[in-house]
């Protein structure tokens, strides 16, 4: 499983989703546009830290080589909050490639 950025902004992960009061079409509008800002602020403030140090790129990048079937804007995040994470797929992508996820793992959230 792998962070999602539309899962970021839509509030997708169970711990995120709390009860919430009732809000207007224009308030509810309001507030996802400040989510969207606030994960997109995220993501520049990712990019911006991996091109400027050298060392930081090349791992950037060889990450980004060995998940290619995922979004730059994710795997910024991603390798944001674990650069030691070599490679990142789906459940259903370790499963097609013959690979096993231990009992209890998550994924990224």
């Amino acid at each position: 499983m792998y962070m999602d950025l539309t899962d970021m902004i839509s509030g997708g992960t169970e711990e995120q989703q709390v009860p919430e009061q009732k809000l207007t079409k224009e308030e509810y509008a309001a507030k996802k546009q400040q989510e969207r800002e606030e994960v997109w602020a995220e993501v520049d403030s990712q990019a911006q830290g991996v091109f400027q140090d050298g060392e930081k790129l090349k791992g950037f990048l060889d990450f980004m080589a060995e998940c290619n079937t995922q979004r730059t804007p994710n795997l910024l995040l991603i390798y944001g909050q674990h650069p030691d994470f070599k490679v990142v797929r789906s459940y259903e992508r370790w499963r097609e490639e013959h690979r096993s996820v231990k009992v209890g793992e998550h994924g990224i959230t």
